[in-house]
Parts: C-alpha cells; sequence; structure tokens
C-alpha cells in the first residue's frame, strides 16, 4: 500500500473520543472510546484491520504510535457553538492556625454555645448540643463515631439554614451544598476529610426522589472504619474510599430511620416575630474574623486533648438506648475535658435530645406491636380495657388496630386501606410471629395468642422504655386502671383475700376457698389477683400444680374445656393477662354477697374495697 494511513481523534466528554482512521484522505473506520484504554486502541486497530485486510504489521504499528500519541496529550471538550464553557471551582479550605496558648475547654463552649444562641432560635438544650458537635468536628480522629447532625422542621423558614450557616463560620473545613452527588461525596471524604453542611436533604433522602446510595454512604460514615468499594481507572481497578465525616443534615420531615438512629436530632421550629426581633441579624463578612479566632481555639484545643480523648470512655444517662450512646459518648467525653458545668449540661443535652430522636425514630413494626401490646393489655389512660381472652382472631386483631387513633393501620399501604390480615402477617413474620389456630370463645380460628407476644415485646416494645406514657393516677389514692395491687397491701383478715406467703407458693385452692394452713382466708397469688371459690368438692383441683384464674368457671364446660388444652405458658400468660385487670369477682368474699351487698358494707367501712377492676370478661 503506498497511501499513507493516519488517525485522528476529537474529545467528547467523560473521557471518551471519536477516533477516525482514514487511508489517504478516505476515512476507513470510526469508534468512540477512550484513548487511555488500551483494550479500547487494540479494538480499534482490529476493526481497522478488518476494513481494510490489505493494511501491513508496519502501517499498523504506525497507527499503534498515533494512538498513544493522542492519548497522552491533554485535550478539553469542543466547545459547544456559541457558548462559553463553565468549569466549577476547586474546593479550597481555610485552615486556622492553632491558637498560641493553652485554652480552657469550658470557656471556649461557652463562646461557642452563645454564639448559636445569639443568632439561631433553637430547642431547649440545642446551643449546647451545637457547641459540642462544633468541637467534635476538630477532634474527630479522636472519636469511634461521628453522629449525624439532624435539623428537622415541619414546614420552611425554620431556621434550619441559618444554623447550618453558623455551622459553617465554625466547624473544621466546612462544606456546604443543597445538592451532592455519591460519586462526589465520597471522592471529597476521601481526599478532604471536610465537614458536610447538607441543606435541603429531605430533597434527595425521603420520597421518590431518595438516593440510596447517598443514604448508604451516610451510614457507613459514621464510624471510621467505613469505606465504599468502587471500581476505577481503564481497567476498572476495586478501590476502597473511606467516608468517614462530620455531617450535619437540615430538611422538612423526618429521616429515614438509619439516619435518624445515627443522628442527633434537633427539632426546629418556626419562630414568632417576637422571638425573631431577640436575634441579632447574621452578617457574615462582619462576624467571620470573629469566629475564626473561636476556630483556632478549637485546633489548639483538640490538639492537647486528642489522648485523653482517645482513651475516654465516659459515662451516659441510663435511659439511652445502644446506638444514641454511640452518638452522644464523644460529645460527652469532650465536656469531661472541658470540666465546669459542662459534663452536666452534655448529659441533660443527650437526655432531652434523646427523646426527641426517639419519637420520630420509632419503626412501623415496633410501632405495631406497641400498639397490639396496648390492645391485648389495655391503655387505663384512654380508658381501653384489656383483652379479655388468651388470643384474639386475626381479623379481629386488624380491625382492632385500624381503629386506633393516630396509628397508621387506618389507611395502609399504597391503596390507603385498612391493615388486613394478610399485611398484619407479614408486618409480624421477620419478629417469627406467625398467626396459629387458637381455641376462642366462638370456636378455632386462626389468630395470635398474648404467649407468641412476650419475648418480642421484651426486646422490642419494653413497657419501661424512655418516653412511654405511665398509667394515669386517680386522685382518690387507688390504684390506676389497668394495674395490679401489691399483694402485701392486701389485709388479710376474715372474708377478704390475703396474700401469699413469702415462698410463693399457692398451696391446694378448692372451691370452698379455703387454705390447709389458716382455713379460712383463701390465699392471692403474689401479682394481685385473686382465685375464684366454690364447692369442697372440687378441693383437689389444686393439688396438680396448674391453678385456675379467677375466671375461670367449674360449671362452664367451655371455659373447662379450654384450660384443659392449654400448655403451661398459655396458662400463665392467659393468668397474666386477667391479672392486669386486677379484677376480683363476688366470688372471692366466701360469704358469697352479691356486688350491690359488697359495695353497701364498703362504704359502711365494714369490708375493704375490692381491687380497681375492668369489666369482667364473658365467657
Amino acid at each position: 500500500m503506498t497511501e499513507r494511513v493516519s488517525v485522528t481523534a476529537e474529545p467528547i466528554g467523560r473521557g471518551r473520543s471519536r477516533v477516525v482512521a482514514q487511508l489517504g484522505a478516505h476515512p476507513v473506520h470510526a469508534d468512540e472510546f477512550s484513548l487511555g484504554s488500551e483494550r479500547g486502541r487494540e479494538q480499534f486497530l482490529k476493526r481497522v484491520k478488518e476494513a481494510v485486510p490489505a493494511l501491513t504489521p508496519e502501517a499498523l504499528a504506525a497507527m499503534r504510535a498515533q494512538l498513544v500519541q493522542e492519548a497522552a496529550r491533554p485535550r478539553q471538550p469542543a466547545k459547544p457553538a456559541g457558548a462559553e464553557m463553565v468549569h466549577g471551582r476547586t474546593l479550597e479550605y481555610d485552615d486556622p492556625d492553632p491558637w498560641p496558648e493553652p485554652v480552657d475547654g469550658a470557656v471556649l463552649l461557652d463562646r461557642i454555645a452563645a454564639v448559636f444562641a445569639r443568632y439561631c432560635r433553637l430547642p431547649a438544650h440545642g446551643a449546647d448540643a451545637l457547641a459540642l458537635w462544633v468541637v467534635h468536628t476538630y477532634a474527630l480522629n479522636a472519636a469511634e463515631h461521628t453522629p449525624r447532625l439532624v435539623l428537622t422542621s415541619p414546614e420552611k423558614r425554620s431556621g434550619k439554614t441559618r444554623v447550618l450557616r453558623v455551622l459553617g463560620l465554625l466547624v473544621h473545613r466546612p462544606l456546604t451544598a443543597e445538592n451532592v452527588s455519591a460519586a462526589a461525596l465520597y471522592r471529597m471524604v476521601e481526599r478532604d476529610r471536610p465537614t458536610l453542611l447538607l441543606d435541603e436533604a429531605d430533597a434527595w433522602l425521603v420520597g421518590r426522589n431518595a438516593d440510596d446510595s447517598l443514604r448508604g454512604l451516610l451510614n457507613a460514615g459514621f464510624e471510621p472504619g467505613g469505606a465504599v468499594i468502587r471500581c476505577v481507572g481503564e481497567d476498572s481497578e476495586p478501590a476502597a474510599f473511606r467516608v468517614y465525616a462530620p455531617v450535619a443534615l437540615a430538611m422538612i420531615g423526618q429521616p429515614q430511620g438509619t439516619i435518624a438512629d445515627r443522628g442527633i436530632m434537633l427539632p426546629m421550629v418556626r419562630a414568632t416575630p417576637q422571638e425573631s426581633a431577640g436575634l441579632d441579624r447574621l452578617r457574615v463578612g462582619a462576624v467571620r474574623g470573629e469566629l475564626r479566632e473561636l476556630r483556632c481555639m478549637a485546633v489548639r484545643w483538640a490538639a492537647d486533648r486528642h489522648a485523653a480523648l482517645v482513651e475516654a470512655d465516659p459515662s451516659l444517662p441510663e435511659g439511652l438506648d445502644d446506638r444514641a450512646r454511640d452518638c452522644w459518648r464523644p460529645l460527652v467525653a469532650i465536656a469531661n475535658e472541658a470540666g465546669g458545668e459542662w459534663p452536666a449540661r452534655a448529659r441533660a443535652a443527650a437526655e432531652a435530645l434523646s427523646d426527641s430522636r426517639d419519637a420520630g425514630d420509632e419503626s412501623h413494626r415496633v410501632r405495631l406491636l406497641r400498639d397490639i401490646r396496648r390492645i391485648f393489655e389495655g391503655d387505663a389512660g384512654e380508658g381501653v380495657a384489656p383483652w379479655p381472652e388468651p388470643a384474639i382472631k386475626s381479623e379481629t386483631l386488624a380491625e382492632r388496630l385500624a381503629g386506633i387513633e393516630g396509628a397508621p393501620w387506618a389507611e395502609w399501604g399504597r391503596d390507603r386501606r385498612p391493615l388486613s390480615k394478610a399485611q398484619l402477617a407479614r408486618l409480624l413474620a421477620p419478629f417469627g410471629v406467625r398467626p396459629k389456630n387458637q381455641r376462642l370463645a366462638g370456636g378455632q380460628a386462626k389468630g395470635y395468642a398474648r404467649s407468641q407476644f412476650m419475648e418480642v415485646w421484651e426486646r422490642y416494645a419494653p413497657p419501661t422504655a424512655r418516653g412511654t406514657v405511665p398509667p394515669s393516677q386517680p386522685s382518690n389514692g387507688a390504684a390506676p386502671s389497668g394495674t395490679v395491687r401489691d399483694p402485701a397491701s392486701v389485709p388479710s383478715r376474715p372474708g377478704v383475700p390475703g396474700p401469699l406467703p413469702p415462698d410463693g407458693t399457692l398451696g391446694r385452692l378448692g372451691r370452698a376457698g379455703t387454705d390447709p394452713e389458716n382455713g379460712a382466708v383463701p390465699r392471692q397469688p403474689s401479682n394481685g389477683a385473686a382465685w375464684d371459690g366454690g364447692t369442697a368438692q372440687e378441693e383437689e383441683r389444686g393439688q396438680d400444680g396448674e391453678p385456675c384464674p379467677a375466671w375461670f368457671m367449674p360449671e362452664d364446660p367451655e371455659r373447662r374445656e379450654l384450660w384443659a388444652e392449654l400448655d403451661s405458658e398459655s396458662r400463665q400468660a392467659e393468668f397474666d393477662s386477667h391479672a392486669r385487670q386486677a379484677a376480683v369477682p363476688a366470688t372471692c368474699y366466701p360469704d358469697g354477697q352479691d356486688v350491690g351487698e359488697q359495695a353497701a358494707m364498703q362504704a359502711e367501712g365494714l369490708r375493704e374495697p375490692m381491687l380497681p377492676s375492668a369489666p369482667s370478661p364473658q365467657p
């Protein structure tokens, strides 16, 4: 071949070029690929050879050399006709020099908290939490976790952006953005380790436009070892990018549970005109120099206290769960090292703001468990009586859940319809709770027994959890509805059920209500519920060690059959359920007086009042 073979390349963006091979003045093959990829170059030459079979090895070698030269040339994409190319500015950070003298940590925190109180309307303890978090951004390498600072509000114009602006004047290496891609995020954190201040996070963290990759990066960056794996370079080699960095988010509404679980929540509200008038105008240019002094002091204090912060293991309020402890441990450690009033102020903030965090952090499944517990055990504050049986049909449970005011079960799923029994089963399946055949008062049916929930309630919905509402206390000093009176407070005297002996044994409880040791006074179980009486010929019933609950009536064959078929766990759950009602029926009194006679004697002081009770369940 006498005609010369040449190659031309034109960049088209994203690292790719349009490459054309020419034989003399005639194009023979064109393709788009990255010139930096050896595999791409060889594939291109192979196709040129297929288009021109007579091409000599020398000509191919010359083309290969031209492609290598083109790859080495710095190139910019061609400018669109009539338009100027716009490039983003390079990220720069103004790192302050350390303060020349030792810094008093308590004074530093006081001054930072005063800045927030001066310019921002915050919830209680909010200024203290922000001051601790600002110093934490300088002591990041000494912490085991970096809590996400989450500013939430029900509506716009609640002061979230202003808080982020003040944070941008105080934190270490602030980087403010209203939108960011996952690729940019992990590259920035790997290279610069900035403090990310992300406004309007609801636009890309929740709803239909939620970016799961970004949420995953924010979750992974909670711990120092957090990293993401991405393929990079022309050969797509996998590489690890560190994503451990402080992050502050501002958003309308609540974040997803994984973000809230790793965050310190600051619920913001719109300030009234009077509250706004009490705040100073934030003039960034005027206060930047003043606040730079605080940044220099934070750099010096964090450097001087680094070793102590690494070894710190501060005590935390007992009410915090494990994840809240992870969030607050680095901040309380800073408060302890600062001294003064700050250890107490930090713990008070941890308790108060963790309550706010928990209020919006409960998943639908945990809410479901709490509502099912409310159905089985009742709610004294709302006047809801406990469920009278040890089990409940699936349909009935779904209907009662849908009837709870303020709960999401009335409009569940995409169709916004009441929760169905199938949806209920799917929600409970991860806890290992599944519908089973249950013997109920109306016959056998698929449903759930109270005993199935005992363990998951203990693990996920304990009654003593922080934030639960205690039962209301009557003004007359009686025990609250839905609770059980301490048996030691029940007097033991003729005609009145007495407390259980210290050894906790039940003895032989027959229909006559007699105890072989004292003859006249029936014993009462340790949880305060009472056993029913009866005839003497039924006395042997108590010898098998399987006591009957108070509502069990031997003359009722259905109740007798139901009790005989229950295992020990179900019997105990059934009795516990009734004991919570603290219902003492008239048969507990050996003299057999009816309810009206008992009430009259109570009014005259001749008989102890009955324990407060819910309506007695019907067989």
